[in-house]
């Protein structure tokens, strides 16, 4: 699945390439995304296209249960660290060039596209008829797919470093595996893209 969205990744960044001019190149974060490579072209004046590559570093995941379970072995459900990988990929207007300062440049822009990703999410809870009471599986690595809303002002300096703070919550669903319940897979709400209502900084080169 990592194979597939960084496959992806390169694809769109190769088509991004093919027919816009470079905007700028840089990284930033999320908290669902700690460390992100980010790249963007211009279509026209007010239109650019937005690449992401974000990068999820070892998460300590834990597959928690009510102790009072008698059947529960740890040794079954082990601790394990697991990597994740999410590209986004958004059409952004820019709806503002507001003058506020008469040194560098200000811009307000919002967009939307698609997010594609082998992430964690939040755990989910769900029943064991032996004995009748629910279980939680604390945090599950899976597929998500998910339309992010980006809403980003940004300011350019002469010098053309360009600092970003920037919301993308996003709206999706993830798929992970419960280690508990005979290991199903799972399909749920993608609560860590709500974390994208909390802003985060970018910072670029603009070309």
């Amino acid at each position: 699945m990592k194979k597939l969205v960084l496959t992806f990744a390169l694809l769109l960044t190769a088509v991004m390439a093919s027919f816009a001019q470079p905007r700028a190149i840089g990284i930033g974060g999320t908290f669902a995304s700690p460390i992100e490579i980010s790249y963007q072209h211009n279509i026209t004046d007010k239109i650019f296209l937005e690449g992401n590559l974000g990068f999820m570093f070892p998460f300590f995941l834990h597959y928690d249960a009510n102790y009072d379970y008698i059947g529960y072995n740890p040794e079954r459900f082990p601790k394990r660290y697991e990597f994740g990988v999410m590209f986004t990929a958004t059409a952004n207007y820019v709806l503002f060039k507001p003058s506020w300062t008469s040194y560098g440049s200000w811009e307000i822009y919002a967009g939307s596209g698609l997010s594609l990703g082998y992430v964690p999410d939040a755990g989910s809870k769900y029943l064991d008829p032996i004995p009748e009471q629910y279980y939680y599986h604390r945090l599950g690595m899976g597929f998500m797919m998910s339309v992010p809303l980006n809403a980003g002002l940004s300011f350019t300096f002469p010098f053309r470093l360009r600092l970003s703070a920037i919301m993308r919550p996003q709206i999706g669903f993830q798929m992970s595996q419960c280690a508990l319940g005979g290991g199903e897979y799972r399909t749920g709400f993608y609560d860590y893209g709500l974390f994208g209502f909390i802003p985060h900084i970018g910072v670029h080169y603009a070309f």
